[in-house]
């Protein structure tokens, strides 16, 4: 889990600010590209943000500058991260999971395909923000499993939200970026300064406070009676969830978070359970064939088709049964 670390206020690093680089030079003509290889050039100016392009390389495994002074940054060009950004109409982070059967041990294995979709035609500033924002969920490993049977509506928000890399851990890289560009921000423009003054709430004695922003998190407003009656018994595991002014939406849900991320459960739990009801009527064609006859390629010992068996209608069971009238 991460730490819930505060960070004192300090004076803010001086940064170049003026990002005419031959690194520049490496981009393609669109704007938005151009405005990314500037974004990429400050997040590795920033304490925060060369932590973030370090986590970043890792994740992705992208190839380091060697001619760098920090070689265990990534390089900055647009065939390096071409493999990690898509342009799209909405920010948002992707993971694509894929799953594979070996029909001779019955072990599963996954595949899991992370992209990071930034927004087309931002502002400096923005695309800056969303980047580190996406960014963070995009090198956080996997916080929940689609084919967990224990998976429930609430688990789910609380992954989503305060998991590591989640929507918290989001923010407050976000405000800890905003924080470190401010004294530069009469330069950069204003557009800065009131990134700046967004985050200024979550501050407690001049440290950012967590516990504020996961708060916020939990504020749906008139959306509350409707989230408490579809969550039912489920709504005391989220014992922050209040029905004041909400003043954080999902931007791909139209929505203050909690009530988004529910209704993503829901398709996601709609496609696990057509894939694990594929999944088990594979099996059971597969051994109604004569030895050797399989068209997919899948035939399965009868020990390895019960214990497929046997899981996949456990998860039917716990999370694919018809609600209760």
């Amino acid at each position: 889990m991460v730490s819930a670390m505060a960070w004192a206020e300090s004076p803010a690093q001086s940064l170049l600010v003026h990002l005419s680089s031959p690194s520049l030079s490496a981009w393609g003509a669109s704007k938005d590209d151009q405005q990314l290889g500037q974004v990429l050039i400050l997040l590795s100016q920033t304490e925060s943000g060369r932590d973030l392009l370090r986590r970043a390389q890792k994740a992705f495994r992208l190839p380091t500058d060697e001619r760098s002074e920090d070689r265990s940054l990534p390089r900055l060009d647009q065939n390096t991260w071409k493999s990690v950004v898509v342009w799209d109409h909405v920010s948002r982070t992707d993971a694509v999971l894929t799953r594979h059967f070996d029909s001779t041990t019955g072990e599963e294995l996954r595949e899991r395909q992370v992209s990071v979709h930034l927004k087309r035609g931002q502002s400096y500033s923005d695309l800056f923000f969303d980047l580190s924002h996406e960014l963070t969920h995009a090198v956080a490993g996997p916080n929940w499993d689609p084919y967990d049977p224990q998976l429930t509506a609430s688990r789910y928000v609380i992954s989503a939200l305060e998991a590591p890399g989640g929507e918290i851990d989001a923010i407050f890289v976000e405000c800890k970026l905003a924080f470190e560009v401010a004294g530069n921000a009469g330069a950069l423009g204003k557009e800065w300064s009131a990134h700046g003054l967004r985050c200024s709430r979550y501050l407690s004695n001049s440290q950012m406070d967590r516990n504020k922003i996961k708060a916020e998190f939990y504020r749906v407003g008139r959306w509350y009676s409707d989230l408490a009656s579809e969550l039912g018994e489920e709504k005391d595991f989220l014992p922050l969830l209040s029905g004041d002014s909400p003043k954080l939406y999902s931007s791909t849900g139209g929505a203050p978070y909690p009530v988004a991320l529910v209704r993503e459960y829901q398709e996601i739990n709609m496609a696990a359970c057509a894939n694990s009801k594929k999944r088990l009527s594979s099996v059971t064609e597969a051994n109604r064939r004569p030895a050797g006859t399989a068209d997919s390629g899948e035939e399965y010992s009868s020990a390895i088709s019960d214990q497929i068996r046997g899981k996949t209608e456990a998860f039917l069971r716990l999370r694919c049964a018809a609600p209760k009238s």
